[in-house]
């Protein structure tokens, strides 16, 4: 029951002020690793004593007494507890005064049968949000119309005399029809809150408790589980990570050679700065890595979140990383991270730059082109030098603080320093923005910290239901190769299919050069056009040593995994019509993960957790959807039919629940393998190795368990599965009798 309290907290306070953030933090303790193997975290009591008021009369040792009570409350932090709710209230209500607003209750949740308040939430007097300028021009139109000018008049003149003679009840009706409308608090939907719940005869601010248990539940599903977190010195929650089984085991096996990490997405309302660890699939998409919540951004908490990522991760580092700007995580990355290559993410980089030369760059046309053009077509770090400073005479930039600040930071951010290294497809910002807005749609800075566990969880459903989709269209769809081209007709057999697009986009590019053998393994490419992107106008090296290898100045197979248009244009000229081994990179293929792919057969519970095979059932099922709504949506017709089905289905799961319900209930296996007598002459058994009657026979023996409802399928003479009643279950066809469509057929009823 949630209810809202309609008179607020210490309603004589309400004057004060409300902000969206009213938390000034200080420094923080350092942290110590929590083990999650404890059943519960340390908690804080306050004491009664020390966050109540004083009473207090006029005078100036008074009020000076009172400013010192209203400057001793602390930060509600996690796991302070409270002897009574009124001692959260007055505490919450001091802490509130001190930084400038009010208290009031907002919800309320009571024991359903005791009706003993369990929960409580306390909120910003102005945490409504504001009213719009019509509705308040509204509500003063209705104002106006209610009170007519003579009852104005009457009011604003000094004749009252005549009202009091007439006596009370005049009086009365006369203030009623000129009631004005009272004064009331400017709302600024004000974030500040604190919920508290009732945990062993204390109040606790309970967001991290329900957050502990839910991880020990995902861990009972999931055996491969993983999550930390750390406490500091008074009991504070500072650290938070988890990551699923399935992200362990794709970042072992194949995606740990690239990962982003960025802080910049968006915090929660304890301020808490969201970390994901983000990877590239086999089809060049994101996908999750893990998770963080840490307290601020210093380098001591980045070497705890980086130092528990890696103890998750089985020790191993990722062989690449990029992120955002951040001198602190640079710092922590080269302690922790010691064999990792580090970079910064260009989008983030230019997006602080362009705050400050956006309207220099707009009066210069032709800098912003030069400039792209310089840091994304310099090849060697000698070339973008030279360009540079090219660039630098010709606009007179030597005095431009920004663009000196982009030069000397150029060896965390531009292309050239990183030309061998391997960042994917990462030479434009798509990715950041693309992954920055898929967490602000799905995740509110806030809500409580279990719902960014739960709306992670939600992310990395979709992300599988993607790639489950891609999966089905490298396996099942065919492709018409775009060429005649052998060569490009093996890239589609060995890549994934969005890989292979990525390919003909360059093969394309063949065509844009011309090959100059300069000598027996030296093959120089030439552009026949102006420029070719994102080559540019120059020219390109390609040198063969040893039995198939080619190297390129281009560096795009180190940086991309995937032969550039200049290899190929030579595999062309010289008659290879397919990519040698060495060059089809096992992650861009279907056999990147082999772990994560849904096994069959008996070994399937020794392989998987029961949520990683929910979690790949659910992708599956989404591929199988999609293909299912587009046949659906052709017709109307064809739509009723896919409507229909899906509420039988609906229908189904609801019986499918009430089964597992009650087969929970059963004490022992030997009473749920019972068999039951039906009320007709048809014989069933447990045994599925008794003889079967042949279809429409009287006597059809059907394999059921007790406890559960039996169906009434239809055959392939349309007969109704003689096994069955409108009320039961069918073990072998998997349905519900009184909700079975006669579109599907009882597998052991049209066999025998």
């Amino acid at each position: 029951m949630f209810e809202e309290s309609p008179d607020p907290i210490g309603s004589e306070q309400e004057v004060g002020g409300g902000s969206n953030d009213h938390s000034n933090r200080g420094p923080h303790n350092n942290s110590a690793s929590h083990n999650v193997g404890n059943n519960s975290i340390p908690t804080t009591t306050m004491p009664t004593e020390s966050t109540t008021y004083p009473e207090f009369e006029d005078g100036e040792d008074d009020i000076a007494g009172m400013h010192e009570v209203l400057s001793t409350p602390t930060e509600p932090f996690i796991g302070m507890r409270f002897d009574t709710v009124e001692a959260a209230r007055v505490h919450y209500n001091a802490y509130g005064a001190k930084l400038g607003f009010s208290v009031k209750s907002h919800t309320s949740q009571r024991n359903r049968h005791t009706g003993t308040l369990e929960k409580l939430q306390f909120v910003c007097n102005k945490f409504r949000k504001p009213k719009a300028d019509e509705e308040l021009q509204r509500e003063r139109m209705n104002i106006i119309e209610k009170v007519s000018p003579v009852q104005m008049d009457e009011e604003n003149s000094e004749g009252h005399d005549e009202d009091d003679k007439a006596g009370p009840s005049k009086r009365s009706s006369s203030r009623l029809a000129v009631k004005r409308k009272r004064e009331t608090i400017k709302q600024t939907s004000c974030r500040a809150r604190m919920f508290v719940k009732l945990i062993n005869n204390k109040w606790e601010e309970y967001d991290i408790s329900e957050t502990l248990d839910y991880f020990k539940d995902l861990k009972q599903k999931d055996p491969d589980f993983f999550y930390d977190f750390s406490l500091d010195d008074e009991s504070r929650v500072e650290h938070i990570f988890w990551v699923d089984s399935v992200a362990r085991k794709a970042y072992e096996e194949s995606y740990h050679d690239c990962v982003s990490f960025d802080t910049t997405f968006l915090t929660n309302r304890f301020s808490m700065p969201f970390a994901p660890f983000v990877g590239i699939n086999r089809h060049g998409q994101s996908f999750m890595l893990g998770c963080g919540l840490i307290r601020d951004e210093k380098q001591e908490s980045f070497e705890w979140l980086f130092r528990t990522f890696l103890k998750a991760m089985h020790g191993r580092q990722p062989s690449n990383i990029i992120t955002d700007q951040d001198w602190a995580m640079r710092s922590a990355m080269q302690a922790i991270f010691p064999e990792t290559w580090h970079r910064n993410c260009r989008w983030h980089i230019m997006k602080k730059a362009n705050e400050k030369i956006g309207s220099f760059l707009g009066r210069r046309p032709g800098l912003a082109e030069e400039f792209n053009s310089c840091v994304d077509e310099s090849w060697t770090v000698e070339e973008f030098e030279a360009r540079w400073q090219e660039m630098v005479l010709k606009w007179e930039l030597a005095g431009n603080e920004t663009f000196a600040w982009l030069k000397k930071n150029s060896h965390t951010w531009v292309p050239c320093y990183f030309k061998d290294r391997f960042f994917p497809f990462l030479q434009s910002t798509q990715r950041s923005e693309g992954f920055n807005a898929v967490l602000k749609r799905y995740i509110h800075p806030h809500n409580s910290i279990k719902h960014f566990v739960k709306q992670y969880e939600k992310i990395q459903r979709k992300i599988l239901g993607v790639e489950g989709n891609n999966d089905y269209r490298t396996e099942q769809l065919e492709v018409v190769p775009q060429t005649t081209f052998l060569i490009e007709k093996h890239a589609l057999s060995v890549y994934t299919r969005d890989i292979y697009h990525r390919f003909k986009v360059e093969f394309e590019l063949i065509s844009r050069y011309n090959v100059q053998v300069l000598a027996p393994n030296m093959y120089y490419l030439v552009p026949n056009s102006e420029r070719c992107y994102p080559y540019g106008e120059r020219s390109y090296m390609v040198n063969a040593s040893g039995e198939n290898s080619y190297n390129c100045d281009c560096c795009k197979f180190q940086r991309d995994g995937l032969l550039c248009c200049h290899v190929l244009k030579v595999f062309t000229h010289i008659g290879i019509d397919r990519i040698p081994e060495r060059y089809i990179t096992r992650r861009w293929t279907q056999l990147a993960v082999e772990s994560v792919t849904m096994p069959t057969g008996p070994a399937l519970d020794e392989l998987m957790p029961e949520q990683s095979r929910q979690k790949l059932r659910y992708a599956n099922l989404c591929t199988s959807f999609v293909q299912v709504a587009k046949l659906g949506s052709e017709t109307e017709q064809a739509a009723a039919i896919a409507r229909r089905h899906i509420r039988e289905m609906k229908a189904e799961f609801v019986q499918l629940k009430k089964v597992r319900r009650k087969k929970a209930k059963s004490n022992t296996s030997t009473n749920a393998a019972q068999p039951i007598v039906p009320t007709s002459a048809h014989q069933h058994t447990s045994d599925p190795n008794a003889p079967h009657h042949t279809p429409g026979a009287n006597a059809h023996q059907h394999t059921t368990s007790r406890n559960t409802p039996q169906p009434t399928p239809r055959g392939n003479n349309g007969s109704s599965c003689p096994a069955a009643t409108n009320s039961s279950y069918c073990e072998a066809c998997s349905t519900f009798g009184s909700y079975y469509s006669s579109s599907k057929e009882c597998s052991v009823f049209a066999k025998n």
